[in-house]
Formats: structure tokens, sequence, C-alpha cells
């Protein structure tokens, strides 16, 4: 009887593992099976879903949402190389909003509006490309950026940078300093700061800013001579190349648009098709500037208030 017993339990115990054993089999060819489902609806949609992640992936790299509670106080730092961080919700800063921090990264405002500059604090910025090293320019020992990457490739695109109402001196709404191929487009600025900038773009080479609609309400130029304008691109390096197009400036208070380059060889840019409101507060203000050769300007219109046409 024992030995029978002990038969019989061992002959339930086999067939409780064996019916365990099915139930995962069966368990694991569902998972496969739902695995390879969603694998190709992805496909077909050129995404993918990261495992226990919400970062959503495109076929040309992650996608990242950025709200609010996200970006906090700021300044928040782009760091994922080749991802689109779309704005989900307006922000606001009382410095310094948004600063990339890696290379090939796409910032999509999304039609939303980052607010920077709600302290009255200078040197303070709405979206910045800073330099890859700790630059001794005042630019940034002043400013409240503490991160340094290399963010060539950058593009801030499709919504409004705005500067609060600390109206902090010195600050710029777009600035990118020593990078290369970078794009502002079809962005809505207004900045009010004294020798403030609207977009700042400084060394480096490479731009394409178009489609872009600015205000400029600074009533300070402390400098005339050393100059400012609303897009002012500064020193930038004798291999780039320029493409500013379809840009409504209103209001610019000494220039509109501002190249200083060295000369070249061939054409390397060019400058058409923007419409420029000048209203400039010192006595050399004009709507466009081109200190270099080369430069193809054309198809433009400008409208003095105060100030002269092309320089």
């Amino acid at each position: 009887m024992k030995l029978m017993t002990a038969i019989h339990t061992e002959v339930t115990s086999d067939v409780k593992i064996a019916q365990r054993l099915s139930l995962a089999m069966q368990l694991i060819a569902a998972f496969i099976m739902i695995g390879s489902l969603a694998s190709s609806v992805a496909i077909g949609l050129n995404l993918m879903v990261v495992p226990g992640s919400d970062v959503l992936l495109q076929s040309n790299g992650p996608v990242i949402y950025l709200d609010a509670a996200t970006v906090g106080a700021g300044p928040y730092y782009l760091h994922l190389t080749g991802a689109t961080y779309v704005l989900t919700e307006d922000i606001s800063t009382p410095g310094t909003a948004i600063v990339f921090a890696s290379q090939n990264v796409t910032l999509d405002l999304n039609q939303h509006t980052v607010t920077f500059g709600t302290s009255s604090s200078p040197y303070r910025y709405g979206v910045a490309l800073p330099p890859s090293y700790a630059d001794t320019n005042g630019l940034w020992v002043n400013s409240d950026i503490t991160v340094w990457r290399n963010s060539s490739g950058g593009v801030v695109k499709n919504g409004t940078i705005v500067q609060g109402s600390g109206r902090g001196a010195n600050s710029a709404a777009f600035i990118s300093y020593a990078e290369d191929n970078i794009t502002l487009q079809d962005t809505t600025i207004t900045v009010n700061g004294d020798d403030t900038f609207a977009a700042r773009i400084e060394y480096g080479g490479t731009f394409h800013v178009s489609g872009n609609t600015i205000t400029d309400n600074t009533t300070v130029v402390s400098n005339r001579h050393q100059g400012r304008a609303s897009v002012d691109f500064i020193n930038i390096s004798t291999e780039a190349t320029l493409e500013v197009f379809g840009n409504t400036i209103n209001n610019s208070r000494q220039w509109g648009i501002r190249v200083a380059r060295g000369d070249t060889v061939g054409t390397w840019g060019h400058i058409y098709n923007n419409n420029i409101y000048t209203n400039t507060i010192v006595t050399n203000g004009y709507g466009i500037g081109v200190h270099g050769g080369r430069l193809e300007v054309y198809d433009n219109t400008i409208h003095a208030t105060n100030g002269r046409g092309i320089h």
C-alpha cells in the first residue's frame, strides 16, 4: 500500500509539472505572437517602443516629450544624441530655459511658447547651443549654463520664444556659439532686454534661418560701434554656408540682419525674401549689413521708419 501511494504521488506530481510546463509554453508563445505583431506594426510605422520606457523611437531617433514639470526652473539640457524633443505645453523659467547638450538634436516647440528670463539676471537665453568647452567669454561665464557639449546639427522649430518680464540685459532668445549645421525655422521671437538679441550666432558654420517672425523691443544699444542686430552672425567660419530667407523682422533697433565673415573665392550664402522693418535708436542702423564678400543679397524688402537699407 505504501509503495502504491508513493507511485500515485509521483505520477500526480509529474502530471502537475507537465501541466505547468504546458501553460508556461503557451504563455511564452502568446508573448512571442504579441511581440511579433507589435514589431510588425512598429516596422510599418517606422516606430519602436523601448520595453519599460515611455520613449518612442522612430526611424531617425527617439522622441522625448517635455512638459513644464520636466523642464522645471531650467536650464533643461537636451542630452540624447539624435533625439527629437517635443514640447507638450508652454514653459516659463527665471533664467535660461533649454540648452542643447548633444549632437543632431531637434527641439520641436510644437506651437508652444518658451518664456525665459522672468528674473532680471543678465546673460539668460531662451534656447542655447553653447560651445563644447567652458569658454571664458562673458556670454557663458556670466550665464547660468553649466554643461558644455558639442551640439552641432541642432534644429529649433515650430513655436514661440519670448523674453520674460525680467528684461535681463545681454540676453538672447536663441544663441549658438562655435557650432555647425544649425537651423532656426518657423519660430516667433520677442525680446525686450537692453543689448539683447533675438538670434545671436557666433563662430561655427553652415546656418539655415528661415520662416521666423521676430519683434525687437529692446530700448538700449550701449555700443553702437560694436553694434547689434536682431539676427546677428558674428565672426562665422570662412568655411560656413548661410541661407537666410522668408523671415520678418519687426522694429529692429540697429541692424535687422548682419553678417560678419572673412572673404572667400566663391558664393557661400544667400539672404533673400526677408521683410525687415527698421526703427533704429542709434545713428548707424541698417536693414541688412554684410561684412564679407560673395554673399548674395536679393529680393528683400526693407521698411525704414528710422535707419537705412543695405550696408
